[in-house]
């Protein structure tokens, strides 16, 4: 009941808790159980980044970033992401990495993006993996070293592979969802044995069918 979510976070959210405003602030996003409202996003976005949110001041980055529901402010946008990035929270030091690389709202520093990149890339941020690999490739930001471009590149390609398999599971998992065993009515689950992945009945071992996938 999303009308039901939207009323118990507005409650929690007029009382001042940053992450009940940030809840409310992705409802008027995505219009869920409230018509959509950019502004109104904003508007609670900007309450909770206030009050130290760091999903929130790196969201509202984004939105002075590509102009969503306030005027287009690149200056802003390095702001709210320097704030997030500080906090350590990896998106953010993505997205003021680039900002450094391209000279957005803040001065062209090579430097200062490998830096941000390297703190992201430390987290598991794969897309930010990607790009320091090419730093160390090229010898943007200061530092050249192959072995180093190397090393990240192929952390960030293990790391992609499990992300994609991870994706592909939770697809077959919710097509498993609905699926019903012939034999005994259970649902089925995504099971892993020798061959593979593969369908089995919850109720295994009462229960042993199986479906290949």
């Amino acid at each position: 009941d999303y009308q039901k979510a939207v009323e118990y976070y507005r409650k929690s959210a007029e009382q001042g808790y940053a992450s009940a405003q940030w809840n409310l602030a992705l409802c008027y996003e995505n219009g869920e159980g409230v018509e959509q409202d950019y502004i109104q996003a904003f508007q609670w976005l900007n309450k909770a980044a206030e009050q130290g949110h760091k999903l929130s001041q790196n969201k509202l980055g984004i939105y002075y970033k590509r102009g969503i529901g306030i005027e287009k402010d690149l200056k802003k946008a390095a702001e709210y992401y320097f704030r997030s990035a500080e906090q350590g929270y990896a998106s953010a030091q993505w997205n003021l990495a680039l900002c450094y690389e391209k000279g957005e709202g803040i001065e062209q520093d090579y430097k200062q993006a490998f830096q941000w990149l390297m703190k992201a890339a430390e987290q598991g941020n794969i897309t930010a993996q990607k790009k320091l690999g090419k730093y160390y490739e090229s010898g943007l930001g200061g530092v050249k070293d192959d072995n180093k471009a190397k090393e990240w590149q192929d952390q960030a390609a293990e790391l992609d592979a499990r992300d994609k398999r991870r994706k592909y599971l939770e697809k077959l998992q919710k097509e498993g969802s609905n699926k019903h065993c012939p034999l005994c009515g259970g649902s089925l689950i995504v099971r892993n044995g020798y061959r593979g992945h593969f369908y089995g009945c919850k109720n295994f071992p009462k229960c042993k069918y199986t479906e290949d996938i």
